[in-house]
């Protein structure tokens, strides 16, 4: 792969941690922000579009995943969904540093490709549990 392309990945996913950063600052005063669960799905979605475009698949599904969960807690008005959202927003934030450090280093790649396949699994479970408050929330 491009040197080139990589280097442009990394530069642009750190200037959209920064403003993900923002959004989980505005979150952790004020949960009762659904626009910002919003905001944040969208940077992510760059970050979603760009690894896949590149091949890093597994950061990909990671987040699409999480941009997801995103989406659906912004819709639901329960303070341990959110919760529990923004706690797995910060630790996405986390493992993209990870990412970005490693990500020309096959090696430590490897290590990295398995805790974020384990991070996604987890998120899936998570928008299963999201996705369950908001069928509580339409019943009620």
């Amino acid at each position: 792969m491009d040197k080139e392309f990589i280097e442009a990945f990394v530069e642009e996913s750190l200037e959209i941690k920064v403003q993900a950063c923002d959004v989980v600052i505005s979150l952790e005063e004020d949960l009762n922000q659904p626009a910002q669960f919003e905001r944040y799905a969208q940077l992510i979605d760059r970050i979603y579009g760009a690894a896949m475009t590149l091949g890093f698949k597994f950061l990909g599904d990671y987040s699409k995943v999480l941009k997801d969960i995103c989406l659906k807690v912004a819709k639901v008005e329960s303070p341990n969904a959110r919760d529990t959202v923004l706690k797995m927003m910060k630790r996405y934030l986390q493992t993209l540093d990870l990412v970005l450090k490693d990500i020309e280093e096959p090696s430590k790649m490897m290590e990295i490709k398995k805790m974020l396949e384990l991070e996604s699994k987890k998120a899936h479970n998570l928008e299963d549990k999201v996705f369950q408050w908001i069928k509580k929330k339409k019943a009620s």
